[in-house]
């Protein structure tokens, strides 16, 4: 059985992380717009970038879809 510390620890962590992968997909979107992607390759970026909570790789992921020709 878990402590009441260790449950709020748990739960604490849990909401900092969906927060972090929430402010990176807010991020994302900004630079896919400003990139000027089409609707498609904004939405199989963001699925490739599910978890992510640093978007590291996006501006070469970004530019693979550039180059696609995918605006």
């Amino acid at each position: 059985m878990k402590s009441l510390e260790i449950k709020l620890n748990e739960a604490l962590e849990q909401l900092v992380t969906e927060q972090r992968t929430r402010a990176a997909r807010a991020e994302r979107e900004m630079r896919f717009r400003g990139a000027g992607l089409s609707q498609s390759a904004r939405n199989r970026l963001h699925l490739a970038f599910t978890l992510s909570t640093d978007n590291a790789g996006l501006k070469e992921a970004i530019n693979v879809e550039l180059r696609r020709g995918t605006r």
